[in-house]
């Protein structure tokens, strides 16, 4: 009679996890086929070459564009005339031609911005009043929707506090049009990040940068350590080679034509939120990571923001759903199969008149 109960116990038990193991599965929507089937690569979508520009057209901007490079390069600045060339002048606005050739304004021609006296050499006309400035056109004129918006986004951020300060600004203050890529041309995280935290660093890291904007308007302050004013975040220096300043420093963007939003929150508006970074829902999929590509047998082993995987951890963000739902069905099957230990025990007593 005990044998028979202690085994009928067993069997229960054993069927109950079993049971409760497969209740699992159904309710987390998987299934042996599925869950095999999930393992498989999914099929990847033809992608379109964007258009690009004849050999002949870029030929004849490079061409057009040796002309000034000439000249406009550490190179060119050593074996230029001094007869006709201001050496002094000459030497402030030399361009990297490499980094110009990888810029977003690749393609275009030097005087398609320069105008006026640029296009020929020796350059005629005036002095420049402002060097860099005189006979260039303004970013507006090729970027007049984007401007019209951009500029009362700046005018309301930080930067546009003093009116004074805010009249020095200009597209060139952050980017260097001879320079700058956008995220959707590097795509790399990692090179995001170098360039992005760069502009903001130019200046707020450096004593000279930061008075071009304030000298006879405010005070200079003192440089206070960067990593002093965000010593509320655990590791201050890890964030400043794996996030953007605008991540915490700007708002999410109103103007679906503008992935970033160019207003500039001050130190008491930023985000101090870590639940904006460190969660499912990661604020840094929609806006550091959208250009990242997407990893879809990661996504279909259960990572979550698996577009974060290759360049970054982020504690919270970087979780796998399928190893979550295991650990709870692990320690589910575990309570179960301790209050089904505890229930045979008792009924065994019973059975037995409180003798084992």
């Amino acid at each position: 009679m005990k044998c028979d109960l202690r085994s009928t116990v067993k069997t229960i038990t054993f069927g109950a996890g079993i049971l409760f193991l497969a209740g699992i599965l159904v309710a987390t929507g998987q299934t042996p086929q599925a869950m095999a089937q999930q393992t498989e690569p999914a099929a990847e979508e033809p992608q379109q070459e964007d258009a690009k520009p004849s050999p002949e057209a870029v030929a004849a901007v490079n061409a057009k564009n040796a002309e000034c490079l000439s000249c406009h390069t550490e190179a060119g600045a050593v074996t230029a005339d001094p007869t006709i060339v201001d050496l002094e002048a000459l030497s402030k606005v030399l361009i990297d031609p490499v980094a110009m050739q990888a810029s977003n304004h690749t393609g275009m021609t030097c005087i398609s911005c320069h105008v006026g006296s640029y296009e020929g050499f020796p350059h005629s006309g005036p002095l420049q009043e402002v060097p860099g400035r005189h006979e260039t056109l303004d970013c507006v004129e090729c970027h007049s929707l984007q401007t019209w918006r951009i500029e009362p986004q700046v005018a309301h951020g930080a930067h546009g506090q003093n009116p004074k300060v805010f009249e020095r600004f200009d597209c060139n203050s952050c980017h260097d049009s001879h320079v700058f890529q956008s995220a959707s041309k590097l795509k790399d995280p990692v090179e995001i990040i170098a360039q992005d935290n760069g502009m903001c660093l130019s200046c707020h890291d450096s004593e000279l940068r930061f008075a071009e904007f304030t000298a006879g308007i405010i005070p200079v302050p003192e440089q206070p350590d960067i990593n002093v004013i965000h010593q509320f975040l655990a590791d201050p220096e890890r964030h400043w080679s794996s996030v953007r300043c605008i991540e915490c420093h700007t708002p999410a963007s109103e103007t679906p034509t503008l992935n970033i939003s160019h207003k500039i929150l001050t130190k008491e508006e930023a985000r101090r939120d870590c639940v904006t970074c460190h969660s499912a829902d990661t604020h840094l999929s929609a806006s550091l990571y959208r250009y990242a590509a997407e990893q879809r047998d990661a996504e279909d082993a259960g990572f979550e923001n698996a577009q974060l995987l290759s360049k970054a951890y982020v504690v919270g963000a970087t979780r796998n759903t399928k190893v979550d739902q295991l650990g709870m069905a692990l320690l589910a099957l575990i309570l179960a199969g301790i209050a089904l230990h505890i229930l045979g025990r008792v009924i065994g007593r019973l059975m037995t008149g409180g003798k084992e």
